[in-house]
């Protein structure tokens, strides 16, 4: 028995040394098997830590059916401009039409688009494992032979971030003569209710919402050969998790409520109305900026874009932010008619009596309201009282954009009782003093503004003058606009 416990007690002894003999070749594998899932851990990490794909984001597009056609790139030569720094990098893909109207929406879009990624994403001092990333592709699609969409991807991501930004923005123009077509100008009567019935009815069948109310005119959209889609961005009707939602409508069903029909050889220009007012043949155009301040108005507003729309003008408007809620549709059309969205601060307090930190407030609020409208920030801005005080002007960290023309055009309204004769005599003020290069200052937040405007604009054309946006007339003068430093033309810069 004490041979038997001694032989037990060594056999013990050595299954111990033969176990601990093992530990090393089973901690090898065992670690590297660790180590492998923390690489697919981290890759997965990474994906959104990298240069972003655009794929993430077309593949975050969810239709009902396919509705674009298989050829997505049908239009344009594509160009790429990019950036890869410590504490940025950005790729932006877009088109090259060849239509000199066209291309020169494009590019100005494209320019805001980056200029805005690097103003909101890139701090002002770098910051340590902090970079920033925007991502950018389009498509582009005929419809007939009479219209081109394109529509951008755009994904904006930074490493402080939980997950990407996702924005879709859309341009649909006449090829008969660069305009831009919008629903109001590609639409018929009726239009509205039946796309918002279609919206609701896709809603509801794929996502079980039932309260989204639909703001047609505000919603980006293409048009292609097969017919209509619509695009809601994330988090506006559905959860973010489902990325952009886009409705299609077939070109059969959408048919009856254009105001032109685009499948077919004979279809008009949407933009004939034009023609009623056109500049001397053979002369280069003069171009003057109109801006219009304190607004945006629901009725005013809205009145000077049927203008600007319907002769194909385009123009400044420095928004009030605390009026931008509410408004957010009359701010889109404003922008998708290729106007530019300046800010005229928060609450149009006067600047002169705050502190530095408060005077960036004033615009950063406004921003990040235009942000969360139109996926960018105002370019531009124009103090309240157009003050520009060094204190004002270091504190404001854009252009800062004043005028050389003042209509006073709500002196005149407050002055004058009748309503056409306020409007005729700022009409006059316009037309009489107006040269090439100047800029011109009123506010859409009255209906005699508009109505000045529908009598100008016709004139001024006429004249020989075409009118742009402040932006647009600073690049076509050459003038780089630079932060911190006021505008009053493009004739003494």
């Amino acid at each position: 028995m004490h041979e038997w416990g001694n032989y037990k007690m060594k056999r013990q002894k050595k299954s111990a040394y033969d176990i601990r003999a093992l530990i090393p070749f089973l901690i090898k594998p065992f670690i590297i098997l660790i180590i492998l899932i923390l690489m697919v851990v981290i890759a997965k990490a990474l994906k959104y830590h990298s240069p972003l794909s655009v794929s993430y984001v077309t593949d975050n597009i969810i239709t009902s059916e396919n509705m674009l056609p298989t050829d997505t790139k049908q239009a344009g030569t594509k160009k790429n401009l990019n950036s890869d720094k410590d504490d940025m990098y950005y790729s932006v893909n877009y088109p090259v039409i060849g239509n000199e109207a066209i291309d020169y929406v494009l590019d100005s879009d494209v320019k805001n688009i980056i200029d805005s990624f690097i103003k909101d994403y890139t701090p002002e001092k770098p910051e340590k494992h902090y970079r920033a990333y925007m991502n950018m592709d389009y498509e582009s699609y005929y419809a007939g032979n009479h219209v081109l969409s394109v529509m951008y991807y755009i994904q904006y991501y930074s490493t402080s971030s939980a997950r990407p930004v996702q924005k879709i923005h859309t341009h649909v123009f006449s090829l008969a003569d660069g305009s831009r077509l919008t629903y109001s100008n590609t639409f018929s009567n009726g239009y509205n209710e039946f796309l918002s019935g279609r919206i609701t009815d896709y809603l509801l069948e794929k996502f079980d919402i039932k309260d989204y109310k639909p703001d047609i005119n505000s919603l980006d959209f293409t048009l292609s050969d097969r017919g209509i889609t619509i695009y809601i961005e994330p988090g506006t009707a559905a959860d973010e998790k489902y990325g952009c939602i886009s409705v299609p409508v077939a070109a059969a069903d959408i048919e009856p409520y254009m105001s032109f029909n685009p499948y077919t050889p004979e279809a008009p220009s949407p933009s004939s109305d034009v023609t009623a007012a056109t500049p001397p043949s053979g002369e280069p155009a003069k171009l003057i900026a109109f801006t219009f301040d304190d607004g945006p108005s629901q009725i005013a507003t809205e009145k000077i874009l049927n203008v600007l729309e319907q002769y194909n003008c385009h123009a400044t408007f420095f928004v009030v932010g605390n009026r931008l809620r509410g408004r957010e549709s009359t701010v889109k059309r404003a922008y998708a008619l290729g106007c530019e969205i300046g800010s005229h601060s928060f609450d149009h307090a006067s600047l002169d009596n705050k502190k530095p930190k408060d005077i960036k407030q004033e615009f950063s609020k406004t921003n990040d309201i235009l942000m969360d409208i139109l996926g960018v920030k105002a370019p531009v801005v124009r103090t309240p009282y157009g003050s520009h005080t060094k204190k004002v002007l270091k504190a404001v960290n854009y252009p800062v954009i004043l005028w050389n023309i003042d209509t006073l055009d709500w002196k005149t309204r407050n002055e004058v009782k009748s309503d056409k004769k306020s409007a005729k005599i700022t009409a006059k003020k316009i037309i009489k003093t107006v040269s090439e290069g100047d800029i011109v200052l009123m506010h859409d937040l009255y209906e005699e503004t508009a109505a000045a405007v529908e009598i100008a604009v016709p004139k001024l054309i006429k004249k020989g003058y075409r009118i742009v946006s402040v932006s647009e007339l600073m690049e076509y003068n050459n003038i780089k606009l630079k932060p911190h430093k006021e505008y009053y033309n493009a004739k003494d810069n």
